[in-house]
């Protein structure tokens, strides 16, 4: 059922004709105004391709990317904490375009324009195309969805794929709504989170008014389209599992060191919840980011009341606002109760049912105004309030996403050591190990990588490496938020001293300089040729 709401006192010749016209145009209008809005959200995303430096997890993503693709398909040596489908994807991207920060993000932008599409296509099977280009435009300029876009994270894949399952179900297409559902979870743990909601679109949905995208699927019983969903998801779960089976001699499953990193869940003490809901409050914020787009679903909300509806039977457009509304709840209240960390990034898979609910309020809101020219206005003030936090998002000054400011001056250090330092140099690391293993990899050398990586958990103990080494170089970078006490006494203990080559950001390299020593095989161990 389209959206073609007309002004009152009009004739009903006079209404038919204007409301047949108003279709005419929103469905010739249609595919280019979703195009503009797709093009419009990649604009906001692809500000950010180069600005920053990666954050810790993307070098750690882009790094397994590189190594499953390139070294180790079963990833024996280095073992994932996260399934492998981001990282088969990721690592096809850069088989094809080059490895490198900006096509990362290129990838993830991609996929963030892509779910654009797919919420428009949600929007539109149930509630018209009116509402589907609304719920396009909230997601184009959504501040968290631009902050997350132009990052290496997992989530983006995520959300897409759980979008993805979502419109399946409610489209009539279990088996898809099962492979999507599967992939979702196998790109992150956190896709274990959608299954209550495909499940319940898959089990009850009944529509007694099927738009025409739907005639042509029919409606099966319940436990038939179960059956067919939980078919489609061993499709793709089966390989997948083959893949982590083949490496159970030798590594664990990435669901069980998951597990082992992030300690598990349990319920969160009940004094912590204030806390706590003041935290994920904060994040919750920048699903619009603005005061006035917030005010604007309030009033939305409090005009619902006052909206008469024409449709005689409602019974699918409460069942799907109820059950994502439901779900939402359930989501947060997941995060809030339990011990989950409070990371921005898994709010994520909120954005795209928040750009459907609020568009909806907005256009059931909309038939309020008088005239299609007072409704195409009150659009373009939304939009006009959207604009702001949007632009504020894509110039990276919001703290959603990836860096902003914390690895400032990286990119020279990296290019510093990369055109400057020895071939086979020592570079100590405490916490941008990932970072070097991903910027100066070598897929050519038996230990992909250019440098001898050393890891450090102390002054004393970089200190006393640092001496036991024959005549190569040693290069050490220390950020400037982190605290390492004593250290260059440390050094000079053991008669090294810490020359300063490059000041950069955040950023200071050093060349550890002192006596050369004599050389031995057991002071250090490097990875064999094999």
């Amino acid at each position: 059922m389209e959206d073609t709401l007309l002004p009152s006192g009009l004739s009903s010749g006079r209404a038919g004709t204007l409301a047949l016209l108003n279709r005419s145009l929103l469905t010739t209008a249609y595919r280019p105004a979703l195009l503009t809005l797709m093009l419009v959200g990649f604009l906001f995303r692809i500000a950010l391709l180069t600005a920053f430096p990666f954050r810790e997890d993307e070098a750690i993503y882009s790094f397994w990317a590189l190594h499953i693709t390139r070294v180790d398909p079963l990833m024996l040596s280095v073992w994932p904490d996260k399934p492998p489908v981001f990282l088969w994807l990721l690592g096809g991207t850069f088989s094809i375009l080059g490895a490198g920060e900006a096509q990362a993000r290129l990838f993830n932008i991609a996929v963030s324009i892509l779910t654009v599409a797919v919420v428009a296509a949600t929007a539109r099977t149930f509630w018209g195309k009116k509402t589907a280009l609304i719920c396009a435009l909230f997601f184009a300029l959504n501040p968290f969805a631009i902050g997350f876009s132009a990052t290496a994270f997992t989530d983006p894949l995520l959300v897409l794929f759980g979008v993805l399952a979502f419109h399946a179900a409610v489209t009539r297409r279990p088996l898809w709504a099962g492979v999507w559902l599967a992939l979702a979870i196998m790109t992150k743990q956190q896709g274990i989170l959608y299954v209550p909601l495909i499940l319940a679109m898959i089990w009850q949905l009944k529509l007694s008014s099927p738009t025409a995208t739907l005639r042509h699927h029919p409606i099966l019983s319940s436990s038939y389209r179960l059956l067919i969903s939980f078919l489609g998801a061993a499709l793709a779960l089966i390989p997948i599992l083959l893949w982590d089976a083949a490496r159970w001699h030798v590594a664990p499953s990435p669901w069980d060191l998951s597990v082992r990193n992030y300690g598990g869940f349990a319920l969160s003490p009940l004094v912590e919840w204030p806390a706590r809901l003041k935290e994920w409050g904060s994040l919750l914020w920048y699903l619009t980011g603005s005061t006035w787009v917030w005010g604007l679903a309030a009033l939305c909300l409090i005009a619902m009341p006052f909206r008469r509806t024409r449709e005689k039977r409602i019974t699918h457009h409460l069942f799907i606002s109820s059950t994502l509304l439901l779900w939402s709840f359930g989501f947060l209240a997941f995060h809030l109760a339990t011990t989950t960390q409070t990371w921005d990034r898994y709010l994520l898979p909120l954005t795209p049912f928040f750009a459907l609910g609020i568009a909806l309020l907005l256009a059931r809101t909309l038939s309020l105004l008088p005239g299609n020219r007072t409704q195409l206005a009150a659009v373009v003030l939304a939009a006009v309030l959207l604009f702001p936090p949007a632009w504020t998002a894509a110039q990276g000054r919001i703290p959603i996403g990836g860096d902003r400011g914390g690895y400032a001056g990286l990119h020279e250090v990296i290019n510093w050591l990369d055109n400057e330092a020895p071939p086979g140099s020592v570079l100590y690391h405490r916490l941008l190990g990932w970072h070097y293993r991903f910027y100066f990899f070598d897929d050519s050398s038996s230990a992909h990588n250019r440098f001898d990586l050393r890891w450090y958990p102390n002054s004393v103990y970089l200190a006393d490496n640092a001496a036991k080494i024959g005549h190569e170089s040693r290069f050490l970078v220390m950020p400037e938020w982190v605290s390492l006490r004593n250290w260059e006494r440390d050094l000079a203990v053991r008669h090294i001293a810490a020359v300063e080559r490059l000041r950069a950001g955040r950023f200071v390299l050093y060349e550890l300089t002192g006596p050369p020593q004599e050389y031995c095989d057991w002071c250090f161990s490097r990875p064999s040729a094999e």
